[in-house]
C-alpha cells in the first residue's frame, strides 16, 4: 500500500512556459483529449499566448505532442520579440498613429517559421 498514492492519479494537463530570467510568462500550453472516428483517445495541445485570463488569450496553433507544442511557443517568443525589435529599430512608434498593431500569433510563428527555413535553405 505505501506505494501507492492518489497523486498517481494526477495528470498535468496545462502547461505554462516562461524563461528564466524573466518574470512574465509568453505561453500556455494545455492538453485536450478528443475521441477519434474509430473512438480512440487522441491527444491535442493547444498553444495559446500568455494573458492572466483565458479571455484575453490568442491560439498560436495546434500541436499532436508537448514537444512540437513546446518548440511553437518557443518560436512564438522568439517572432515575437523579433517583430517588437523590428517595429522599435525602424521606429514606427514616432510615425502619425503609431505603430502597426501586432499580427495575430498563428501569422506571426507562420512567418517567422518561414523566414527561419529560407535561412537553413
Amino acid at each position: 500500500m505505501a506505494d501507492w498514492h492518489p497523486a498517481m492519479l494526477a495528470v498535468p494537463d496545462q502547461w505554462v512556459l516562461k524563461h528564466p530570467a524573466s518574470p512574465n510568462p509568453w505561453a500556455v500550453i494545455r492538453l485536450l483529449r478528443f475521441r477519434g472516428p474509430k473512438n480512440e483517445v487522441e491527444d491535442w495541445y493547444r498553444v495559446v499566448t500568455w494573458q492572466e485570463t483565458s479571455r484575453g488569450r490568442e491560439l498560436i496553433c495546434w500541436c499532436r505532442t508537448l514537444a512540437a507544442a513546446c518548440e511553437a511557443a518557443w518560436d512564438f517568443n522568439r517572432a515575437a520579440s523579433s517583430w517588437q525589435h523590428a517595429q522599435a529599430g525602424s521606429r514606427a512608434h514616432e510615425r502619425l498613429g503609431g505603430a502597426p498593431c501586432r499580427p495575430p500569433a498563428h501569422d506571426l510563428l507562420l512567418a517567422y517559421r518561414a523566414a527561419q527555413h529560407q535561412r537553413a535553405s
